[in-house]
C-alpha cells in the first residue's frame, strides 16, 4: 500500500511497454478498507501520473471513504484527460529520490504529479518547468496560482500535510480547472 512504490512499479511498466495500454490493479478484494481516503487519492494519482492507462479497484466493502478518496483523485485527473492520454510522458527524478515529478506534456502545456512522502510537515520540491517557453504554474491540488515561470526556471511547490500535489503549466489552467 505504499504510494510510492506503486507509482515506481507503474513508471517501469510504462518505460518497458512505452505507452499507457495497461491496467494498474490496486486492490485483490481486499479483506478490509486499510487506506484512508488521502492514501488511496494518492495511490490512483500515482498510477495514472506514473502512465497506467486506467485502474482496476474493487475492496471487498465500498465505502464512503473509498468513494472520497476516488472522488479527490479524479477530480486532478480529469481535467487533464486529453493530456494524460495522449501526452508525451516526462519524469523529473531518478527512482531513489524521496521527491518525485512524473507527467505528461501536450499542445504547449504540461502537468505532472509532484511527490514526497518522507515525513515532515513541510517539504518543498522543486520543478524545471518542463515547457520550452515561459509558463503560468497551478496548483490543481491547492487551487491555487503559483505565478509565471521562465523557460527552464523552476517553481517551488511546498507539500505541507499533503504528500502529493497536481500541477499545471499553461495557459488554460483556470479553464481546465472550471474557472476555479
Amino acid at each position: 500500500s505504499d504510494p510510492r512504490k506503486v507509482g515506481n512499479r507503474i513508471k517501469f511498466h510504462r518505460r518497458a511497454i512505452g505507452n499507457n495500454d495497461f491496467i494498474a490493479c490496486l486492490t485483490m478484494c481486499w479483506l478490509r478498507n486499510d487506506l484512508s481516503y488521502h492514501e488511496l487519492r494518492d495511490q490512483i494519482l500515482e498510477c495514472i501520473y506514473n502512465g497506467a492507462g486506467g485502474i482496476d479497484y474493487w475492496p471487498l466493502v465500498f465505502d464512503q471513504n473509498d468513494a472520497y478518496g476516488q472522488l479527490l483523485a479524479f477530480r486532478e485527473i480529469l481535467p487533464f484527460e486529453d493530456m494524460i492520454w495522449n501526452g508525451d510522458f516526462i519524469y523529473q527524478r531518478k527512482d531513489e529520490s524521496p521527491e518525485q515529478v512524473v507527467g505528461f506534456v501536450y499542445r504547449g502545456e504540461a502537468v505532472v504529479l509532484v511527490s514526497n512522502y518522507q515525513l515532515g510537515d513541510k517539504k518543498v520540491v522543486e520543478i524545471v518547468n518542463p515547457l520550452k517557453r515561459d509558463a503560468q504554474v497551478f496548483d490543481v491540488s491547492a487551487h491555487g496560482t503559483l505565478g509565471t515561470v521562465k523557460a527552464n526556471g523552476t517553481v517551488a511547490v511546498t507539500l505541507d500535510e499533503r504528500d502529493t500535489a497536481v500541477v499545471y503549466f499553461g495557459e488554460k489552467g483556470k479553464e481546465r480547472m472550471g474557472g476555479q
